[in-house]
């Protein structure tokens, strides 16, 4: 039988031959594949446990932009409201309008009493005048008396003279009070104005810069995964001995440092941080920082002036289905100002801040942040 089979397998050799090659063939290769598959399928659970955690640390660090926004704000607010004080003009121009509305035509504490005498003093050829400090009646007619003999004043003299200075101290006070109408102008809009660009370069910038510092933190994360099997060894050395060593070092530092000489460089810039520095700057001189700069105040200056038409421009609702005219409406200048001016503290410390979410939720500066943390290309490890 033996000798059977070895004749068979010698007869059929070739095909033999080529079954096995071709069973061998087909196990290898399943197990092949198999393998690759298993690969295939480590590497995307890999790749999306990456994505994962890179659109989860993203998002977290988005909240820390905000919440270091807030922090700045009042630092900011503080500064812009001292250097542009618009209530310190108001109160100066409410002062000067009562003591306006308390200064009569002549003075605030005489007044003119015109002397009627006798028939005989009557015929003379001009009449006597006399200020009095607005005493009692009696006290006023035994004045009248005591002066009646003195020598009278010309009427005509006096009241020329009093309404020269008059005149006078009334044009000083309306220049005056036109020029701190005009100030109150200027500075309400410039306030507010200066609030907005100020929260939205600041929200940029910090943006821009943690970003960067994100993405820093997210590759170092990384390579430290890729470096577990280095352990770190903690030595313990005597303090004693790090004591009696301190006057030994710091002689040595002062050494070094006075042969060393003056640096080039600045020594608190380092190597990583002037590569921040000089990216945070590229990014600034970009076109995408001035396409986000202007989507920004165009959000923000969108919401103020949905304020204002809010507040002075609704329709009322009466009004509403009235499609036979349009209305146009007139808005006060003296009306809108102080709330123009109030908006400035609504932009810096408004609680909740609008105008912040305002500028946050703005798609270009998304896009613009999740570039900056997402560009790996020029990282070097």
């Amino acid at each position: 039988m033996i000798s059977s089979i070895t004749e068979y397998i010698k007869k059929h050799r070739r095909g033999i031959s080529i079954t096995v090659f071709i069973a061998g063939s087909s196990y290898f290769i399943g197990k092949y594949a198999k393998w690759k598959i298993e690969e295939f399928r480590d590497k995307a659970g890999a790749e999306r446990t990456a994505k994962e955690n890179m659109k989860r640390r993203f998002q977290q660090r988005q909240h820390d932009c905000t919440y270091t926004v807030l922090t700045h704000l009042p630092t900011l607010g503080d500064e812009l409201l001292s250097a542009i004080n618009v209530e310190a003009v108001i109160a100066k121009l409410q002062k000067m309008k009562v003591k306006s509305t308390l200064t009569p035509a002549i003075s605030p504490t005489s007044s003119v009493v015109l002397v009627d005498e006798e028939k005989e003093t009557a015929q003379t050829p001009s009449a006597s005048v006399v200020f009095v400090e607005k005493p009692d009646e009696a006290e006023s007619k035994s004045t009248l008396e005591s002066h009646g003999n003195e020598e009278s004043v010309p009427l005509s003299h006096l009241s020329d003279d009093t309404s020269v200075d008059t005149a006078v101290s009334r044009a000083n006070l309306k220049t005056a009070k036109l020029e701190l109408w005009s100030e109150i102008k200027i500075k309400s809009f410039t306030r507010t104005i200066s609030a907005i660009y100020s929260v939205t370069l600041l929200t940029i910038l910090i943006h821009i810069q943690l970003n960067l510092l994100g993405r820093f933190n997210y590759l170092y994360s990384v390579v430290s995964l890729t470096e577990r099997e280095k352990e770190q060894t903690i030595h313990i050395q005597p303090a004693k001995g790090t004591i009696l060593n301190l006057e030994n070092s710091l002689e040595e530092e002062i050494e070094v440092l006075r042969k060393g000489g003056d640096a080039q460089e600045d020594p608190t810039i380092d190597e990583e941080l002037r590569k921040l520095l000089d990216e945070s700057k590229d990014y600034l001189d970009s076109e995408d920082f001035r396409d986000v700069l202007a989507a920004c105040l165009d959000s923000v200056f969108s919401l103020l002036n949905s304020n204002m038409y809010s507040r002075f421009l609704a329709v009322p609702k009466s009004e509403e289905n009235d499609d036979s005219e349009r209305l146009e409406r007139l808005v006060a200048l003296a009306r809108l100002l102080p709330d123009i001016s109030k908006e400035a503290h609504a932009v810096i410390n408004g609680v909740p801040n609008r105008y912040l979410e305002a500028v946050k939720n703005v798609k270009q500066l998304q896009e613009l942040s999740a570039i900056i943390y997402s560009s790996f290309d020029e990282e070097f490890f």
